[in-house]
């Protein structure tokens, strides 16, 4: 009831408002452990309660736009593309941006 939802695939997170006034943030286990190991809660002190395998954040206005800020700081526009070289040994050289590779290792890539 008064729930508006909005969702993104891309990021990985389910936010509501509702009727409460507080934004209702859902995340699976492994990307809020990505987020929470990038920054992407600093100033925040709601900690997730997990329902039916998803992990459940509850904010209030002021820790959403926070919560906002610190998404911005992660995705930066930067070098975050992985490149292939193939050398003249036959070879293949992968060149991948420290944040990334950072990324990928805490996703057990």
């Amino acid at each position: 009831a008064g729930l508006a939802s909005q969702s993104s695939r891309s990021s990985g997170i389910n936010a509501e408002y509702g009727a409460s006034g507080r934004y209702i943030l859902k995340f699976h286990k492994q990307h809020y452990e990505t987020l929470k190991n990038n920054n992407g809660f600093d100033g925040i002190t709601a900690v997730p309660e997990e329902k039916d395998g998803v992990l459940v954040m509850t904010l209030n206005e002021k820790e959403m736009q926070q919560f906002n800020v610190n998404q911005e700081k992660i995705n930066q526009e930067g070098d975050d593309s992985i490149s292939v070289s193939l050398l003249a040994s036959g070879d293949y050289m992968l060149h991948i941006p420290a944040a990334l590779w950072k990324m990928i290792q805490l996703s057990n890539g």
